[in-house]
Parts: C-alpha cells; structure tokens; sequence
C-alpha cells in the first residue's frame, strides 16, 4: 500500500512483492528460475511509480523490477540475479 513500509524478508518460490510505500532489507531469490528472457517466470520483486526498495539483496534467480518513478537504493545483485530498471537506482 501506499505510504506502507515493510522490514525484511525472503521472497521465494514465485512470491511477488508489489512496492507502492517502502520496503527495507528484502532478499529476492525468485523471478528469474527459467532464464532472463522466458515468459513462463513469475515472481520477484516489483517497485511501482512512487515506491522505494532499500538494502535489497537479490540472489540467483531472483529479479527485482523498477518501473518508471520507482526507486531503490544499496540493490546486491550476486551472480544469477537480475534487475530490470526503468525507475531510478543509486
């Protein structure tokens, strides 16, 4: 929701979070299990227009979206992670 902040956490097993407010300390270990370019994956976390993620840890096969007008700060990416960006990062 927004103007909502959440504090830590795991997503796994296609477990989406969709960041209107703030999300804190989340490690995203899912969205990515078939590859970067197969539709068939679901999951991750998404940061809408207006949302923040902060200290996020993206493992193998997880994705973290930042679409336009979201943002996010001090993203780790490891090996097998990705982030697809359209917002902003620092």
């Amino acid at each position: 929701q927004t103007g909502e902040t959440v504090s830590g956490g795991t997503l796994e097993n296609h477990d989406n979070q969709i960041v209107f407010g703030t999300a804190n300390g989340m490690t995203i270990s899912t969205g990515l299990e078939y590859g970067p370019d197969n539709e068939a994956n679901t999951g991750g976390q998404w940061i809408q227009n207006g949302g923040i993620a902060n200290n996020t840890t993206v493992t193998g096969g997880g994705l973290q979206r930042v679409n336009a007008g979201g943002s996010v700060s001090d993203t780790v990416i490891s090996a097998g992670g990705g982030q697809s960006l359209q917002g902003q990062a620092v």
